[in-house]
Order: C-alpha cells, then sequence, then structure tokens
C-alpha cells in the first residue's frame, strides 16, 4: 500500500524523528472515511532494510464518534480465543 501523505509512516521515511504514537484523521488510512471524521492514533516503525514502514493504527478507547448500526453489521466477530480448526475429515 503506498504511505498516506501526512502519516506517522511517511514522516518517518522522510528522515523525521517521531517517539510514541501520534494523532492523525481516519481518512488517511480508511477509505470509507470522510475528512474531518473520527481521529486515529498511529504509531509507525521504519523498516530501514527494506526502505519501509510498519503502521499500527486504533482509535482512542470509547471512541464511538464514527460508529453506526451498519459500521457493527460489517466488523468483524469479537475474538474469543478459540481458533476454528478444520474438521480431520479430508476433502475429496
Amino acid at each position: 500500500m503506498e504511505v498516506p501523505p501526512g502519516s506517522v509512516a511517511q514522516q518517518l521515511l522522510e528522515g523525521q524523528m517521531i517517539d510514541g504514537p501520534a494523532e492523525v484523521e481516519a481518512s488517511l488510512w480508511l477509505e470509507k472515511q470522510r475528512r474531518g471524521g473520527p481521529i486515529l492514533l498511529e504509531e509507525a516503525r521504519l523498516l530501514d532494510r527494506w526502505n519501509q514502514a510498519l503502521s499500527l493504527l486504533w482509535f482512542e478507547p470509547g471512541d464511538e464518534s464514527g460508529d453506526t448500526e451498519e459500521d457493527d453489521e460489517q466488523a468483524l466477530d469479537e475474538l474469543d480465543g478459540i481458533l476454528p480448526w478444520p474438521s480431520k475429515k479430508r476433502r475429496r
């Protein structure tokens, strides 16, 4: 994925020193978000060997400014720690 302009990852790739997470607009990383929407926290690490960056993105806990019922329907199921392993029956 191309690094979005204005993201923490882009700033690191340009040589800026950033320590810790920073607030960025969700629209930088998420297609369905519009400008002025919810704020994400982004923490990035520079991978010099490959000239790439790895970004960790998350919303503030309790930030429900972007949540709607429609979003809940499309969300992934909450993790419960039980992995759905395939059965031992062989498919033919």
